[in-house]
């Protein structure tokens, strides 16, 4: 009897112990307490234990039960703690953290909130830029986003085209730092003038339908906001890169960063970018820069930008026939009313109007032919020489617009806030 007595003595202790000394796992969700966006690589504390979030801004982490006091912290936001109890095996905790300088380009730029902004969006963060835009034109990596179509075209360098429930740029308003990108007498979006835009895309939000934006701008089908800024916490921070591609992509850029949040900063970008184009004719040269400052004085936030990308590309038509591009597949298809197959309809074209030119065939490709004509007084005859000879694109895009802005937010009260933005911009092409 005493030995049943104790063996379940100890069993009960053990059974005691086990559940005294259980931990529980703490998982949650860091974002941003403006935009709702997920915060990347802040740090969850408690205690010894310290994990960061990841790409999606969760983490996980796993405590003693009993009281326990978690810290989130993240570079220029204001740091949170929360106490809590710990009893079960596993235990929610989200957090938003709060910007500790006024992002003036956030408020500018009119995005929508998550669950208080009536507007259907999408947010795109750096990583997925970097992961999935590959060299391509910026617009193209909105592929992935629900309503929104972009395609570059004819497939000049930064020829790229939007659409967003139908709607093309001319009904979409695209602005960067709260800026209006849209063509002022058409309404348009010239991509080619925004090489390197890329390199320093801090957010970009899309949205669909009519947007949450207090200007007069044409966001009828949606509105796609663009802000900069890059890495602003380290100080002398020096980057390059160097990319290279197919069909002869090749870009460097050096990025820098001197001083920091609390006492002003300075932030640089520079490229140099070539391609040949998978088409003939497509040849493309650009430049691009990117200057931001920022300083805290009282309680003003002063920041000025300068951005721009002069840039010459060849352009191709991209509404063409299909057999000008492979006569065996214009022949499988049918005619309009479905009858007909298309290539007997073209057969009364000529032979020429069905021959396979390739997926790189450019209409506006010319043969160049130097001739040079000298005019002999003595004998009154004209000799004529000829030179080099080669096929050149009688369509080229070549233009340079700058951008320039200088930004004041007055932090009036705890609840009042004056933001006061002048830009200029001037094109060249």
């Amino acid at each position: 009897m005493k030995s049943l007595l104790a063996l379940a003595l100890a069993i009960g202790l053990g059974l005691f112990s086990a559940a005294f000394g259980q931990n529980c796992n703490v998982t949650g969700l860091v974002q941003d307490g403006f935009t709702g966006e997920p915060l990347i690589g802040a740090y969850v504390m408690s205690g010894e234990a310290i994990v960061p979030t990841d790409i999606d801004g969760r983490y996980s982490l796993s405590l003693p039960q009993g009281e326990a006091t978690i810290s989130f912290s993240y570079i220029g936001y204001e740091a949170a703690e929360k106490k809590v109890v710990l009893t079960g095996a596993s235990m929610t905790v989200n957090a938003q953290l709060e910007s500790l300088v006024l992002g003036e380009a956030v408020v500018a730029a009119d995005l929508a909130i998550d669950r208080k902004t009536p507007v259907a969006f999408t947010n795109v963060l750096p990583a997925q830029i970097q992961e999935e835009l590959a060299g391509r034109d910026l617009p193209l990596i909105l592929n992935s986003t629900p309503g929104v179509y972009a395609t570059q075209q004819g497939g000049g360098d930064g020829d790229a085209r939007v659409t967003i429930r139908g709607f093309d740029q001319t009904n979409l308003a695209v602005m960067v730092d709260g800026v209006p990108m849209n063509d002022m007498e058409n309404g348009w979006v010239y991509w080619s003038n925004w090489a390197g835009l890329d390199l320093v895309v801090r957010t970009t939000q899309v949205q669909r339908g009519l947007g949450a934006s207090k200007l007069a701008i044409p966001s009828v089908g949606g509105t796609i906001n663009i802000l900069t800024g890059g890495d602003e916490s380290g100080n002398g921070r020096l980057t390059f890169l160097s990319e290279v591609g197919n069909y002869g992509y090749y870009r460097n850029s050096l990025a820098g960063v001197i001083g920091n949040q609390e006492k002003g900063f300075l932030h640089f970008v520079g490229s140099y970018k070539t391609n040949q184009g998978f088409a003939e004719g497509l040849e493309s040269k650009a430049y691009a820069y990117y200057l931001k400052g920022r300083k805290s004085i009282g309680n003003h936030n002063v920041s000025f930008t300068a951005f721009g990308a002069p840039q010459r590309h060849g352009q191709r038509a991209y509404q063409m026939q299909v057999y000008e591009f492979d006569a065996d597949l214009a022949e499988q298809l049918t005619d309009e009313n479905g009858q007909q197959e298309l290539g007997e309809v073209i057969s009364g074209l000529g032979e020429t109007a069905i021959v396979s030119r390739g997926r790189g065939f450019n209409e506006f490709l010319v043969n160049y032919d130097e001739v040079y004509y000298n005019f002999n007084e003595a004998t009154g005859q004209v000799d004529t020489t000829y030179g080099e000879s080669r096929r050149y694109n009688s369509r080229q895009n070549y233009y340079f617009k700058p951008i320039f802005t200088a930004r004041d937010v007055w932090s009036i009260s705890d609840k009042s806030t004056l933001i006061t933005t002048a830009y200029a911009s001037f094109g060249k092409g």
